[in-house]
Formats: C-alpha cells, sequence, structure tokens
C-alpha cells in the first residue's frame, strides 16, 4: 500500500513582481519541519502543487504519500522588503495540525478543541490492516 496523501492551504505573498517565482516556506506539521517551495508567479487561486513523499506514512510499511498545496489566496505587495504578509502567512500555517486518531478515541482532538482550535477538514480511510482511521484538521 502507498502511503496516504496530505493536503495543506497556502497563501501565497508575491513580493518581487520581477522575479518569475517566489519562495514560500511550510510548517509540515506531521513530520515537524519546515519546507521551502518554489511558486510560480503564475499559478492561480485553486491550483494544487505535488510535494512528493510529503505526506502520510501507511504503517507497518512506513511508505509516505504526497503532500498537496493548494493556493489559497494570492497577494501580490509593491514594496519587496514588506515582510509583515510573509510573517502573517507563517503564523496562519504554522497554527494548523492535521491528527491521526482511530475512529473511537478523538481525544487528542477533543483537547485542542476545548483550547480554541476548529476543525477545517475531516477524512476517514482504511489503513493496511483494515482498521478505520480518522484524519482530522484542525486550526486556530
Amino acid at each position: 500500500m502507498n502511503g496516504l496523501d496530505a493536503e495543506m492551504y497556502i497563501d501565497v505573498v508575491i513580493n518581487d513582481v520581477k522575479s518569475s517565482f517566489t519562495y514560500v516556506n511550510v510548517y509540515v506539521a506531521h513530520l515537524k519541519k519546515d519546507v521551502q517551495v518554489k511558486i510560480p508567479h503564475n499559478i492561480q487561486k485553486g491550483q494544487k502543487i505535488k510535494l512528493k513523499g510529503l505526506g502520510h506514512a501507511d504503517f507497518p510499511n512506513d511508505n509516505r504519500g504526497d503532500l498537496y498545496l493548494t493556493v489559497r489566496s494570492i497577494t501580490i505587495t509593491d514594496n519587496p522588503n514588506d515582510s509583515g504578509n510573509n510573517e502573517l502567512y507563517e503564523e496562519k500555517i504554522i497554527m494548523q495540525k492535521m491528527l491521526a486518531v482511530e475512529l473511537d478515541n478523538f481525544n487528542e482532538v477533543n483537547g485542542y478543541l476545548e483550547t480554541g482550535w476548529r476543525v477545517k477538514e475531516f477524512k476517514p480511510f482504511k489503513n493496511g490492516c483494515g482498521e478505520i482511521i480518522v484524519y482530522v484538521l484542525i486550526e486556530k
């Protein structure tokens, strides 16, 4: 079985319109690492970017799926030194978490919900052992 694909939404801020691309830093919570992604300036809202091998792992094989970044918004700034929008963008991405929970145990999710987090996406699937697991994307 291949790994499980993951999806995140990103906001693209273009500071230098003279360039043909911009770099966006994305925090991938389930891998606990930052990834720098090169975004072409001709990208459109709603378009997806595939990052191979950065999705969730299946068990017990530990094969990784792909991570799909969906462009939620595109902002063009006049000031190439304007980093305020980038800081806001990074804060939004950092405040998203993808949790894998067993169908009958939502204690971790409930703990986040009690502290102000909200559910953004909810996707059940069967893992390689036939057990039902639910991925819950939450954000604050």
